[in-house]
């Protein structure tokens, strides 16, 4: 295989920076191979989400790391509407990319090739369906008869045998070139007999091929896992300091978007100087909205969906009405008269507006996207410099202040998530199953609790049943979020936190069930419970249930106030103990977010005062509830201690610490000691004892544990043991 010094060619980043997307990189590759009947794969997703790296990380690697399947990678450009340019610049694309993965040379792709070039360059074997090239770019042909030859390129192609897999990215663009473009353009994919992806906003892609043969591909946002690394990886990258609540905080107001927080560093390198608290982190991120790089590709985005200035500020000024409504939302006939008075088509611009994920369209409503903090915060902002003109100066430090005021607020949510209950999927677990009338009926439960000892009466459920009243649960049939039946929950319920469903009661009768989760960290009073019951009848009402229940849950316990009014009510209730037994009969352990692991423990000390005898303290406690026995404790203890020393003498560690990780597994109690210092060699550590006053080093540690391992990290080492249990 031929050797190519290259790292990248269309990528933005390098393979080691782009994190977190493999299994969907693994997916393309494997649809290479056209195994499957279908050809087509659409991959779906919402604004700035990495779709195009994605594409290009493909197209990359790919092209530098084989020679037999060649990697076609094309974008449709918001800046180019004219039919047969695009149709011209697709066919030049397709050809000389074959052309240059044809001669193993990238640096072609860097170059705009003219016609006679790429004829001089066609080799021998593509002649053969090429060969017609300067006729399908024929200025005299009619534009049909010219877009169908150009995007017919590629089947014909693949009909001469060539290997190649089409990448089109930004295909929601195509629309704006016209409905004939559109129109040619699908005919032409219904030719195609090899693997290809299809690539843009979700909405747009589902609208246009969601009835069409093919794979689907969502591409969801990243784990919290691969978000943290991306962002110690950024801080090392720039020497800049973060601490768990300023990482947590940027995945949050980044949502996790890898594109935003490359842009956050970069800002705060030139800014900020670290990202160890709030107010750093949220100051870059004001700086990057009102003078950096994420100012611009807002004004970019806004200037690519609706070029003209005095229409685009008529936009600005519906947006912000709509965002700063209680509802966040606007009936569509308020936008069509003011864009009426503007001459223009209120249905197209807002269907912009949708595809894009400005707006939601709801029915008869628009509503507004306020959960994308930044977006809300650039259009507020547009509006009060460029429509009220007021003070900039004013503007930027207001921004900013809100955004410190609702930093607490987001991460408040968060952490409340992070322990919540997937509603949706519990409810899509109700099929008709029979189960103990307690676990819908707190008051019930609290006074069978009060009776029985409360093992028993988690452990034989089984038994319960024959002596108490069983709940028959409805089939449900469809299930959503409370605000997608009726948007004026948002006001008062978090996302998340309430789901409505239509089923089928075992006697056939259709009825609703609306359940809430209510985040109270003491009992839910009677005035509490009224609260939402009142609210979840106005859903009742408003959505036209005749037969329905309403279900809170709440963390805790409800009063017995609180229990008389939910019997008046007909309602139902449940805390998260009985949620918990309701998941185990339905086999729905996964419906909790987050499981504390309790079998991790981790501990910093301070080098020297014999603060390792904390360490072994600590250690003691945690090998013991794991039963290890008494012999085995010591010898952990010592291990430890003896680490420790080490990790003192001989680290020079700048912040004199030392990290130290417990974790259970299986039959195994795993520690890592790890501190910041000198980076000395592997083959070092492994001959050196310590010559310290109580340290015997390494040789007794290997003695007492069952393995030892160092690792080199970035700026230290790190030393793993191990113990089995004997």
């Amino acid at each position: 295989m031929t050797q190519i010094l290259f790292e990248r060619i269309y990528s933005k980043l390098l393979p080691e920076d782009f994190v977190g997307r493999d299994s969907e990189m693994e997916f393309l590759l494997r649809h290479i191979s056209g195994k499957t009947q279908l050809h087509r794969l659409l991959l779906l997703a919402p604004p700035i989400s990495g779709l195009s790296e994605l594409l290009r990380q493909t197209f990359d690697t790919l092209f530098l790391s084989q020679e037999e399947i060649i990697p076609i990678y094309f974008s449709f450009s918001a800046s180019q509407k004219e039919p047969r340019s695009v149709g011209l610049d697709f066919l030049v694309n397709f050809i000389w990319q074959i052309i240059a993965f044809r001669k193993r040379d990238p640096s072609l792709l860097s170059v705009s090739p003219t016609y006679d070039e790429i004829v001089q360059m066609l080799s021998a074997q593509d002649l053969a369906w090429a060969n017609s090239f300067t006729n399908w770019i024929d200025e005299n042909l009619s534009i049909e008869v010219f877009l169908k030859s150009v995007l017919s390129a590629p089947a014909r192609a693949a009909n001469s045998g060539l290997r190649f897999f089409l990448l089109v990215d930004d295909v929601h663009l195509a629309e704006d070139i016209g409905d004939d473009f559109l129109r040619i353009f699908r005919q032409s994919l219904e030719n195609f007999r090899f693997p290809y992806v299809l690539a843009g906003r979700r909405r747009e892609l589902l609208n246009v091929f969601g009835n069409e043969k093919a794979i689907t591909l969502h591409l969801n946002p990243l784990q919290d896992e691969k978000v943290k690394e991306i962002i110690i990886k950024c801080s090392q990258t720039k020497n800049m300091k973060v601490t768990d609540q300023t990482i947590d905080l940027i995945t949050r107001q980044l949502q996790g978007n890898p594109f935003l927080i490359h842009m956050l560093f970069e800002q705060a390198s030139k800014t900020t100087g670290a990202l160890d608290n709030y107010k750093r982190v949220l100051t870059a991120i004001n700086e990057m909205l009102f003078s950096g790089a994420l100012g611009r590709y807002f004004r970019e985005f806004f200037d690519e969906m609706f070029p003209d200035k005095s229409l685009q500020k008529e936009i600005i000024k519906l947006l912000n009405e709509t965002t700063q409504n209680d509802t966040h939302c606007l009936p569509f006939i308020v936008w069509e008269r003011k864009l009426k008075e503007c001459g223009a088509d209120a249905h197209r611009l807002v269907r912009k507006l949708h595809i894009n994920e400005v707006v939601q369209m709801t029915g008869a409503n628009i509503q507004a996207n306020t959960q994308n903090f930044l977006l809300y915060d650039y259009i507020e902002s547009r509006y009060r410099i460029e429509i009220l003109s007021e003070p900039r100066a004013l503007v930027v430090g207001e921004t900013l202040i809100r955004a410190l005021k609702r930093a607490p607020q987001i991460m408040a949510r968060f952490y409340r998530k992070n322990t919540s209950i997937d509603l949706k999927k519990l409810l899509t677990r109700f099929n008709y199953q029979e189960v103990p009338a307690n676990l819908l009926d707190y008051g019930l439960f609290r006074y069978q609790l009060n009776q029985n000892d409360s093992q028993v009466l988690e452990k034989q459920a089984d038994e319960r049943k024959a002596q108490e009243e069983n709940y028959v649960l409805p089939q449900v049939i469809y299930v959503a979020e409370t605000n997608a039946f009726y948007p004026s929950v948002a006001n008062w319920c978090d996302k998340g936190y309430s789901c409505t469903c239509l089923g089928l009661k075992a006697s056939g009768e259709e009825v609703g069930w609306i359940v809430a989760q209510i985040n109270s960290k003491s009992e839910v009073n009677r005035n509490l419970a009224e609260f939402w019951c009142d609210r979840l009848e106005i859903v009742a009402f408003i959505c036209g249930f005749v037969d329905y229940k309403i279900w809170l849950i709440a963390p805790e316990s409800f009063t017995t106030e609180a229990i008389e009014l939910l019997k008046e009510r007909g309602a139902l209730s449940s805390n998260f103990r009985q949620i918990q037994m309701l998941s185990e009969l339905l086999s729905a352990d996964d419906i909790f977010s987050q499981r504390t692991n309790h079998d991790e423990y981790e501990l910093v000390l301070p080098m020297g005062e014999d603060t390792e005898l904390i360490a072994a303290h600590a250690i003691e406690e945690i090998a013991r509830r794991a039963g290890f026995s008494a012999k085995s404790i010591n010898q952990i203890k010592t291990a430890l201690i003896e680490a420790c020393i080490n990790a003192t003498e001989h680290s020079h560690s700048p912040d004199r610490k030392i990290y130290q990780q417990f974790k259970i597994e299986d039959d195994k109690l795993v520690i890592t000691i790890s501190n910041r210092g000198l980076k000395l060699p592997l083959e070092n550590l492994e001959k050196q004892d310590s010559e310290g006053r109580r340290g015997w080093g390494f040789k007794l540690i290997r003695n007492l544990m069952d393995e030892l391992k160092f690792v080199q990290t970035d700026d230290g080492v790190k030393l793993v043991m191990v113990k089995h249990k004997a």
